[in-house]
């Protein structure tokens, strides 16, 4: 928790309270058995600076998706009503894509495994703005004679 007051006019300026939940296991929905928040962190911002107070909030779930690629999905609260969410990868997590697409997807084959490095999505729908990236590295032949290597695919 932080509290910032000024000095020189006593005055409760800002306060940020932030609580972090530890739910380990914790399945999200029975659809997808393999879909668990380990952790949910919480955010409550007061700003009572001179203008109008400004409250915002915010949350961001570590997640799961069968203890192979971690996640984090975080929302925050924007001016006027609107909000942000983004997903992106754990921390140095690398996600195989094959296997994403086998948890979402039963029975797919073929699939190149493909390693995502980074990824991340931002959706902003007061602003209209949505903004996707991922560096996907792994080698794939596309063809075989010549020999044609795929190394690296950025979007």
């Amino acid at each position: 928790m932080a509290l910032h007051v000024a000095i020189a006019k006593p005055a409760f300026i800002a306060v940020d309270l932030q609580v972090r939940v530890d739910l380990k296991g914790f399945k999200i929905f029975s659809l997808i058995p393999d879909l668990a928040i380990t952790e949910v962190d919480l955010s409550l911002k007061v700003n009572n600076a001179p203008g109008a107070a400004v409250l915002a909030y915010g949350a961001t779930a570590s997640i799961e998706i069968g203890g192979r690629y971690p996640v984090v999905l975080g929302l925050q609260t924007q001016s006027a009503s609107g909000y942000l969410l983004n997903v992106a990868p754990a921390p140095g997590a690398v996600l195989k894509l094959a296997d994403v697409l086998e948890t979402f997807v039963p029975g797919l084959s073929g699939f190149p495994n493909f390693d995502v490095d980074t990824f991340g999505l931002v959706i902003v729908p007061e602003l209209k703005q949505f903004a996707f990236d991922a560096v996907i590295r792994s080698d794939w032949t596309i063809i075989d004679t010549p020999r044609l290597i795929m190394t690296e695919i950025d979007v």
